[in-house]
């Protein structure tokens, strides 16, 4: 694994502990997750998280995102008519700040007293109350809505962080599962045709060249490949061979095409399988 996805792995994982166990600013969370984005060379998520870091402009495509526009809808920044919300999600979590502490100031203030010493006075109070609990239930209610969309804009954020780490590690897997397979096929071209190894370098470096003369160089290549591992799974021989099905087949020199085929390893199972 390239030390650039195993920073981004580290980069995963911290910044799912950072959204999982601690209440650090969005602002830091974002930082991030931009940074994740650029190590994995993920240009929708840098676009997206950019206009998650600065708002949306007031004419915005949210098809410009691209594979990351399924979490700007999950987290309702896109809505369903096309409708978004342009403030950046550092200001909508200032904005709860801001609701949280009016809310707290809110609650600190007394209510009017019920009391009326006559008419006037009570009708007076009762307006004041009146007026008080719409303010409170006004401010909750702009409360609720915006830590409703904080949150899933947060969540968003998490979700392909965590996207992101699942990729990392099935590719952790993919390849120590190629890895493996390679050492085995080294092992068998080393022991049973070591020739075969010269001419995948050749192959390779033909291939590179990118010339018309480099690919039928590299084809014929690949035909002499074939014959030394065709010789090293089963030696031509001027006798023919008998298969499980009892078909005779002819194993010369000129058909290893043929004596690479699955009937002939169905007999040399063991050898093919590197045991």
């Amino acid at each position: 694994m390239t030390s650039r996805v195993e920073e981004a792995k580290s980069a995963a994982r911290s910044l799912l502990d950072d959204l999982e166990l601690t209440n650090n600013s969005v602002g830091s969370i974002l930082m991030k997750a931009r940074r994740l984005a650029r190590l994995m060379r993920d240009s929708d998520a840098q676009v997206w998280l950019e206009l998650e870091a600065s708002g949306c402009p007031d004419k915005f495509d949210s098809s410009s995102l691209g594979t990351c526009r399924r979490y700007a809808q999950s987290s309702l920044r896109v809505e369903a008519d096309g409708k978004y919300w342009t403030a950046s999600l550092p200001e909508m979590e200032a904005y709860l700040e801001s609701d949280e502490a009016i809310l707290d100031s809110i609650r600190a203030t007394p209510n009017p007293s019920p009391t009326a010493k006559d008419h006037v006075e009570k009708s007076a109070t009762q307006a004041l109350m009146t007026t008080h609990l719409k303010v409170q239930a006004g401010q909750r209610k702009r409360h609720a809505q915006n830590k409703r969309l904080y949150i899933s804009l947060r969540s968003a954020i998490h979700c392909y962080v965590t996207d992101t780490f699942i990729a990392i590690e099935l590719g952790d897997a993919v390849e120590d599962i190629f890895e493996a397979t390679r050492t085995r096929i080294d092992a068998y071209i080393a022991s049973h045709c070591p020739r075969g190894a010269e001419k995948l370098i050749a192959i390779n470096e033909r291939m590179v060249d990118g010339t018309q003369e480099g690919f039928v160089a590299a084809l014929t290549s690949c035909r002499r490949l074939l014959l030394d591992v065709a010789d090293g799974i089963f030696p031509a021989q001027s006798t023919p061979y008998v298969d499980n099905s009892g078909k005779s087949r002819a194993v010369g020199p000129n058909e290893y095409k043929i004596a690479s085929l699955p009937s002939l390893m169905d007999r040399h199972l063991a050898v093919v399988q590197l045991k």
